[in-house]
């Protein structure tokens, strides 16, 4: 404790998240058919930082941040995931969450979600298309 740090430096380490290029482009196949929300544990701040950098609202809505339910996705409630149904307007059955901790898919799960755990170092999006297909997501073909 004591030492001083920079604002720009603490700007430059929230903002350290690498758009996933591919993934990015499958939400944008998907975007328009059907509602794709955001759940996450990051902080206020550096979901901030990473919308102005990445627009995430143009393409993710709702997105619910963890500190504003007071809940995490991996404190074994379902508080964080019925605030996304809710937003989202439905059922658990009719939800896709994907994840890429697989700690994070159990409440989820039995809820009736179905749940893909998304190994960011496989960047594997081939997979995650064809679970997708296996669970009825059509996915259109980018323009």
């Amino acid at each position: 404790m004591g030492t001083e740090i920079s604002f720009t430096l603490l700007r430059h380490a929230l903002r350290t998240v690498t758009k996933n290029e591919e993934m990015f482009a499958l939400c944008r196949a998907l975007k328009g058919h059907y509602v794709l929300g955001m759940i996450t544990d990051n902080p206020l701040e550096r979901m901030r930082l990473m919308d102005e950098d990445m627009q995430l609202e143009n393409l993710f809505d709702p997105i619910i941040v963890s500190a504003d339910v007071r809940a995490l996705k991996h404190d074994g409630t379902p508080v964080i995931f019925d605030a996304a149904l809710q937003q989202c307007n439905c059922q658990p059955e009719e939800a896709v969450f994907i994840d890429n901790q697989q700690r994070n898919l159990s409440v989820p799960a039995a809820m009736g979600m179905q749940t893909y755990w998304y190994d960011d170092s496989l960047h594997d999006i081939a997979a995650l298309r064809s679970a997708l297909a296996e669970w009825g997501v059509q996915i259109q073909a980018q323009k």
